[in-house]
């Protein structure tokens, strides 16, 4: 086939023109059954398709279509749903490199991919959302959610794809079974989202398309494109847009009837060219039993041209709509739309290689296995070289099993040799002896950089308002909480907030030797080291036979790291177990985190007898197995945190998870199966596991009248006394990148020495903006879209961050908080091209590093990054224009760095990721400690939207959470109570609880959207950054005019205990605002609506319609709409 393209063209304004009058709505498609299921085998044949629906083209996440040649179908036959895609491809193929594995498989999101989002039944109550990312290979990520809780799920897909003739053919057939239906019982309405990922495009990237038009979170109802089952109905398919051999278009519609009776239609094609005349064809039809009837629609367009395009068939009445879709798409000219890489030379060596600075070591690696005479490769071997070509150290690398031959080698400092030489580029020479051209050169650089091992942030310093660590025997005591230790070093007792979390003598190992309980003996606990900062205890024992030891690190927020030692033993042990008694009642809540975002569970704690509960019901990205890196129980403020990278010397089972929750009675043991499959124990073990009990810190004082960024909340609420004020993109404050830098462009600090000036003055200095402006490199060429677009974004962004610090001269009542990215950082600096492999979570990287080239979500902020961050942090403190620090993407990420991380190989040559955790636990914490070194309050705010972690969020002040949903689904739907109370709340960590929540849709969509967020966010007493939530902010002024967060009232929470009213009806959320003679009292519905009976014998005024109630016998009625709220104003 002869694929063309339209060359890519700004639209702007004129897609703009031409959906000022179209709504995006969600397409719709009403279908009845297959007759005849189509054979899944990688050959798209149409005639066995004709019973499913077709589109043309996909979308780019907004009305204008992609310009690659695309065709997609759905169906189903009441046994299984079926999806094709056929589309074009770089002449040289897809990418599928991705291969398949039991579990996900993350790295096929990099692949060309088909995804597909599925609601199965978009009536059901709790709603189901499963998500597939699939490529040619069948490589599966799979993720589902119930009612909004992330759960593992995993569809049995049976797929196949080829690629012939610049096409890929990709089938699949999922059972209705898998997303919970029995065979033959369609529902009345499900969801597809259908999206197609193209790689290899020119200009190197890749970019995803989907069915809808408008944009929406992915895995969400929102605007997903809706398919009603429908036997009456006809098939509708979306054949052509235009014909190959003529200009202009040519769009072609079929519609038959599949049934035994005639069905009246009507069809409309709509064009609405930019310039061009527009094009519509209407037709009534009456379509008979088997007939097939099409519907064209023709007409004149220039090139590169935006049609509006509108398809529609529905019947007669227009009750029912069969399909429906619109889309912008242009006539196509010639011009790539891929890149002409040849990426299939099968003669290629897979050559790599890892630096690491701070340990002077490289990973070198050499894959032989696509080579068609690799029985001929000899040796393998790899030379290092600097810049004069001196060799400095030579190695032969081993074959470590079939076809790949990898070592971790230690070679000189290289630190010292770019010192002594005054030049930092070196080059390694990978040698395969036995085959042609089989020397391959690879160049990295190691350059010398100034804030290298510098010790900012690592003083002992005590940052307020935890407190020393107070040792008293075996009891150990840090803010909030005692713990009191056994003879392992481990938790006899933890008391939190005044009350016990444990139960049955508290933590305990168990284990099995010979098929029976092995004796734990115990030695004596002594301490290593005690201050008020820092204590460590160690601990020697035996279990059975085998020698052991515990080394217990405290710090002063709380967390212990406790290591486990097992030493090498003859005899071998069946078992070995961890377990933890908690208190089951103080245990309502649970939080669990893997290794990534929006896919973690929070909510209500499994209820049941036995076992409730184990790692595997929890959805993950790349670790193997069922390791949780996570899991957090308790209630609203109390609680147990139980943390690890991975699952590095344990001995797993396939048959006995990592960790379960088994509830016996008044007890809900957490159990870590250490070892559960036999071993001897042949050389060292170190086991690390961290505790952490909450609450960690009193929440801020005076926290109630602290207000983040929102515009209209600081001018309208004159009560906040803390308006924290948000430089929220790098550029704001003079960053070249949005999100990848510290420092200001080409590391010139007047930026921020000018930002503090105006500070202090109120006034902007424009002859520096402007001198600044005229410096950024700008793309493309003065004048183009490009450049101007560039341009104006930076110009915007220059000014505003001077505008916003204007008004900010306190820097304790008015502090300003820079925006920087935890797992974000650029590779083309000097430091990112030294440290690269060091920062990056996988395991190697292509060096060819462009101007502003990063990643945003693939750092690990290893101890080299921390020197890197703190350096320049302390620029930012003391340049005046900085009082704090926001960190985006402080979720858990898979490490793939098998050199300085925990991360390991599996036996079958897999790697078992690390995590994290503790590096991104400890950029938070030595920040707080640089700012306290400074003389600094250290109020800074992490983004955690779900990953409430609590070692990460213990030294930061704010969480900052719900970036996981957009659109216009109601808030009662998007988040239940009992999440609410697990991850948002803040008060397990004593942080101000702030929350993004960003609402799209029509504007009566978001109207009533904004009102259910309100109810949900000020019964839980949550703060929104959005300043165009007016009804948010109004509200909430009329709980700041009742004097909330003043020492007269007193706040009363839902789940206190105390709270002061006794409220039966349906589901709901609220809070009281109570002080002497009067209660603000609101009420938010999660129950569907209905009556509310309020035991109180006080009158109520309603606060919006000023209606007045009295009770009756001590009861007040009011009725709630389902997810409304009601504020009540209540008098004695």
């Amino acid at each position: 086939m002869n694929w063309k393209k339209t060359t890519f063209i700004a639209l702007g304004m004129a897609i703009i023109h031409c959906t000022q009058a179209e709504q995006l709505e969600t397409p719709r498609l009403r279908i009845p059954l297959m007759q005849k299921a189509p054979q899944i085998d990688g050959r798209i044949v149409l005639e066995e398709w004709k019973g499913a629906a077709r589109m043309e083209r996909f979308v780019l996440r907004g009305p204008k279509a992609f310009p690659g040649e695309a065709s997609f179908f759905v169906g189903s036959d009441g046994d299984k749903l079926y999806f094709a895609v056929r589309s074009q491809t770089p002449p040289d193929g897809i990418r599928q490199r991705a291969m398949p594995r039991p579990g996900n498989n993350i790295a096929v999101t990099a692949d060309d991919n088909v995804e597909i989002v599925i609601i199965p039944d978009m009536q059901a109550k709790n709603l189901k959302i499963l998500h597939s990312i699939i490529n040619n290979r069948g490589t599966l990520y799979c993720q589902g959610n119930t009612g909004g809780n992330p759960e593992p799920w995993r569809g049995n897909w049976e797929v196949k794809g080829t690629v012939h003739d610049d096409t890929w053919d990709f089938e699949a057939a999922l059972p209705l079974s898998d997303l919970g239906l029995a065979a033959g019982t369609m529902p009345k309405e499900s969801g597809f989202r259908i999206c197609r990922t193209w790689t290899q495009l020119a200009g190197g990237h890749s970019i995803q398309t989907s069915w809808e038009s408008a944009k929406a979170v992915f895995a969400s109802r929102d605007f997903i494109p809706v398919v009603s089952w429908d036997e009456e109905a006809p098939v509708v398919q979306h054949t052509q847009l235009k014909d190959r051999a003529s200009n202009g278009y040519d769009i072609r519609m079929s519609i038959y009837n599949p049934g035994k009776a005639p069905i009246q239609v009507k069809a409309d094609i709509q064009v609405k060219p930019v310039n061009s005349q527009p094009g519509e064809k209407k037709a009534d039809l009456i379509i008979q039993p088997e007939q097939t009837v099409v519907v064209d629609c023709q007409g004149a367009a220039l090139d590169n041209e935006s049609l509006a395009t509108t398809l529609k068939v529905s019947s007669t009445d227009g009750q029912k709509v069969y399909y429906s879709r619109f889309f912008v798409w242009e006539v196509e000219t010639e011009g790539p739309i891929f890149s002409s890489g040849n990426e299939a030379d099968s003669d290629r060596l897979a050559v790599n290689f890892a630096y690491y600075p701070s340990s002077d070591a490289i990973l070198l690696q050499v894959n032989t296995g696509s080579l068609q005479n690799k029985k001929a490769v000899q040796r393998v071997s790899a030379v290092l070289k600097d810049h004069s070509g001196t060799q400095l150290a030579s190695t032969d690398i081993p074959l470590v099993r079939e076809d790949l031959y990898e070592m971790i080698w230690d070679i000189p400092d290289l630190k010292a040799h770019s010192s002594s030489t005054k030049q930092s580029e070196y080059s390694l020479e990978f040698n395969v002896d036995g085959i042609p051209n089989g020397k391959i050169i690879r160049k990295f650089v190691r350059n010398i950089l100034e804030w290298e091992g510098n010790p900012l942030g690592k003083s002992e310093t005590i940052v307020p308002p935890f407190t020393p660590i107070s040792v008293n025997g075996n009891t150990l005591q840090t803010a909030l909480r005692k713990h009191e230790l056994n003879s392992l070093g481990l938790w006899a007792q933890a008391t939190a907030a005044e009350r016990s979390l444990l139960k049955e003598g508290g933590m305990r190992l168990e284990a099995t030797t010979h098929g029976k309980p092995a004796k734990i003996a115990a030695g004596k606990l002594h301490f290593i080291i005690k201050n008020p900062e820092r204590v460590e205890k160690l601990s020697n024992f035996t279990i059975g036979t085998l020698k052991a030891a515990s080394h217990a690190k405290w710090d002063y927020d709380g967390m212990m790291k406790w290591t486990l030692t097992l030493n090498p033993s003859t005899e071998p042990i069946d078992s070995l177990r961890l377990i933890i008694p908690l208190d089951n009642a103080q245990m309502t809540l649970m939080h669990t985190c893997t290794d990534g975002i929006r896919i973690n569970y929070g909510g209500r704690t499994p209820e049941g007898e036995g076992r409730v509960w184990d790692g595997s019901k929890c959805a993950r990205n790349s670790i193997v197995g069922n390791y949780v890196p996570y899991i957090w129980l308790g209630g609203e403020s109390r609680g147990l945190s139980v943390f690890g990278e991975n699952d590095r010397n344990w001995s797993i089972s396939n048959s006995i998870p990592c960790q379960e929750l088994i509830r016996q009675g008044d007890t809900l043991n957490l159990v870590l199966n250490l070892i559960a499959e036999p071993v001897t124990i042949s050389e060292k073990r170190d086991i690390l596991i961290g505790f952490l009990a909450t609450p960690l810190k009193p929440m801020p004082e005076n926290w109630r009248k602290w207000n983040m960024w929102s515009w209209y909340g600081n001018s309208k609420i004159k009560q906040f006394d803390w308006r924290c004020h948000f430089l929220g993109s790098c550029y704001y404050w003079g960053a070249p990148s949005a999100c990848l830098d510290i420092y200001p462009l080409y590391e010139d600090i007047r930026f921020w020495q000018e930002l503090g000036k105006t500070r202090q003055s109120g006034q902007k200095n424009q002859a520096f903006i402007d001198e600044w402006i005229s410096k950024y490199p700008l793309p493309g060429t003065k004048g183009s879209t490009a450049y101007d677009n560039a341009l104006k974004n930076y110009v915007n962004h220059v000014n505003g961050g001077f505008h916003i610090v204007a008004n900010t001269k306190d820097p304790l009542s008015d502090p300003v908080m820079f925006y920087t990215n935890a797992r974000g950082v650029r590779w083309d600096t000097r430091e990112g091209q030294t440290f690269v492999n060091e920062w990056y979570r996988h395991s190697f990287i292509q060096r060819d590093f462009k101007w502003l080239s990063g990643v945003a979500y693939d750092l690990d902020p290893v101890d080299s990054f921390r020197d890197y961050a703190m350096w320049w942090y302390k620029h930012m403190f003391t340049s005046g224009a900085c009082d704090a620090i926001y960190w985006d993407d402080v979720f858990l990420n898979a490490n793939f760095n098998m050199v300085t991380t925990e991360a390991y190989r599996l036996p079958d040559g897999t790697i078992q990721p690390s995590t994290g955790l503790f590096n991104m636990r400890e950029l938070i914490r030595r920040t707080a400690v640089l700012q306290t070194e400074l003389g600094r309050p250290a109020r800074n705010m992490v983004h955690m939207t779900n990953t409430a972690i609590a070692p990460i969020c213990s030294f930061a002040s704010m969480n900052y959470d719900w970036e996981d949903h957009n659109g216009f689904n109601d808030f009662q739907n998007r988040y239940s109570k009992e999440y609410i109370r697990a991850l948002s709340i803040g008060r397990q960590f004593g942080n101000y609880p702030a929350v993004l929540a960003p609402v799209s849709g029509t504007p009566k969509q978001v109207a009533w959207c904004e009102r259910t967020a309100t109810g949900v966010m000020l019964t839980h007493e949550l703060r929104w950054t959005d300043s165009r939530r007016k009804h948010y902010w109004e509200t909430l002024l009329s709980f700041y005019e009742f004097g909330y967060g003043s020492k007269e009232v007193q706040v009363h929470n839902y789940w206190d205990e105390n709270f002061p009213f006794e409220i039966d009806g349906p589901d709901h959320s609220s809070i009281a605002l109570v002080k002497p003679g009067k209660t603000l009292l609101m009420i938010c519905d999660y129950g569907g609506g209905g009556e509310y009976r309020i035991a109180t014998a006080a009158q109520a005024t309603d606060m919006e319609s000023g209606k007045v109630s009295n009770s009756r016998n001590g009861i007040l009625s009011v009725s709630i709409n389902n997810h409304d709220y009601v504020v009540l104003s209540l008098e004695q």
